[in-house]
């Protein structure tokens, strides 16, 4: 075994460039376990000197993917032609829709920047170190030849030729001095590709792809107390994987349920929400493992496992309307009494105003009342001083005769004189009370109006 304490804690100007699949993961669209378990292998990586890179191409690739998506998402039938991956399980589950994935296709160099990595040119292709190429392109393909031209095979080979670009022709025996590695997770590229670089192009040391775990393992390995619990989220998210069917398993439950549909016995949207149910996966894991062998799992079964999923989604729905009922009850009961508050308020409002407005009213009918009056007796007085006085004059100056004669006649003057008088008088008490009234009602208006002046102008202020 290797001597850990002899390597050097930190990689030499080592250089991975991240497989599309680990990128994705990274930014959770695969899911929190696979993501948060990308976001501690980038911070491992970090601090042993890698230079994580993501080329243009795989950033090209993945708006590809997302705009894929984009277009099946919106139609019930898009969402039954989607493939059964990780991908795809947690776009359904967390009801992702085309604006979503809309919004993350415009973001993701952001996101990608964001997550660690730093997004770089793909180096031109060298003739000199990348001849083997449709050698790779054909074992990547598998078995069928027209999958050759794929964009996932085109994007493996791409990355593949740019490693080699990139190492210009350097060979190395440990991963501390191999300059530049792809690194992906899945098997069969890294199968195919050691194949490739073995038996067609003869070639030794290190190949130019690499598992993620083992790079991470490896640089884990050089400083453990960096991150203590990585191992313990790597498990979390490995045990998150193996609880998912298997992929034979889950491929006969889609068959299974193309047949419920044909058959009627299952609507387009029932088998959408069937496949989105985070149920669905868990009760085929169980059925797996009630049965020795996952192919013996049959129709029943299925038929079971279907119209569980179908009685959970029933009484969610059920509970979802009571909650939904209880909530708007609430908000009812909220609305009323916040209307009877107000109600009252206002009530409150208008009596007070009305208290307000009567006892203004009493004040200034009061104010004009007395200085109607004031004034009023004031011309009466002055008035009834002069004609008391006219009617003094009158009389004295009234030529006398002496005897009895004389006595009687200015007896008679001052009678009729001081009747006179007293008629003009009760003219005069009318006339003046004519006017306090009509006084009164000027002062009232003249008090309101100025009132009315008084109180506007503060509302203007505010």
């Amino acid at each position: 075994m290797p001597d850990l304490s002899a390597a050097s804690r930190r990689f030499k100007d080592l250089r991975v460039v991240f497989d599309s699949n680990l990128i994705r993961q990274a930014l959770g669209y695969e899911g929190t376990a696979t993501r948060t378990l990308m976001c501690e292998t980038v911070d491992v990586l970090k601090a042993s000197g890698v230079q994580r890179l993501v080329f243009d191409k795989t950033a090209h690739e993945i708006q590809r993917i997302l705009a894929m998506y984009e277009a099946r998402l919106a139609t019930a039938q898009g969402r039954n032609s989607l493939e059964p991956r990780p991908m795809t399980r947690h776009f359904l589950t967390q009801r992702y829709s085309p604006s979503d994935v809309r919004e993350m296709s415009a973001l993701l160099e952001r996101e990608i920047i964001a997550a660690g990595f730093q997004i770089m040119r793909a180096p031109s292709h060298v003739r000199e170190y990348t001849a083997g190429e449709p050698a790779l392109a054909a074992r990547l393909a598998g078995r069928d030849k027209k999958d050759e031209l794929a964009h996932r095979v085109v994007h493996d080979v791409d990355c593949v030729a740019g490693i080699l670009t990139l190492r210009k022709g350097h060979r190395s025996a440990s991963l501390d001095d191999a300059r530049a590695v792809f690194a992906t997770a899945s098997p069969l590229v890294i199968r195919n590709t050691r194949l490739w670089w073995e038996e067609d192009e003869h070639e030794t040391g290190i190949e130019p792809v690499v598992h993620i775990r083992a790079l991470t393992n490896l640089a884990w390995l050089k400083k453990p107390s960096l991150c203590s619990d990585f191992k313990v989220r790597e498990l979390v998210a490995l045990c998150t994987a193996a609880l998912r069917p298997e992929q034979a398993t889950w491929d006969r439950f889609l068959r299974h349920l193309d047949s419920l549909e044909k058959s009627k016995k299952l609507s387009t949207n029932e088998r959408v929400a069937v496949l989105v149910s985070a149920m669905s996966d868990r009760l085929l894991r169980e059925a797996e493992f009630a049965d020795d062998d996952p192919s013996d799992i049959d129709a029943v079964t299925l038929d079971e496992i279907v119209d569980r999923v179908t009685a959970s989604y029933a009484t969610n729905a059920t509970e979802r309307v009571q909650a939904i009922k209880g909530e708007y009850e609430v908000k009812l009961a909220e609305l009323e009494a916040q209307k009877l508050a107000a109600t009252e308020r206002a009530d409150a409002a208008e009596g007070t105003a009305a208290k307000e407005a009567r006892r203004r009213a009493l004040v200034i009918e009061g104010r004009a009342r007395t200085w109607a009056r004031r004034m009023a007796q004031s011309v009466r007085w002055i008035v009834i001083i002069f004609l008391v006085a006219g009617a003094l004059a009158l009389i004295t100056g009234h030529p006398f005769h002496s005897g009895w004669v004389g006595i009687v006649i200015g007896l008679a003057v001052a009678v009729f004189v001081t009747l006179e008088l007293v008629g003009i008088l009760r003219h005069v008490s009318e006339w003046g009370a004519l006017m306090e009234a009509r006084l009164t009602r000027r002062f009232r208006d003249w008090l309101g109006d100025g009132a009315q002046v008084g109180q506007g102008t503060p509302r203007a202020q505010r």
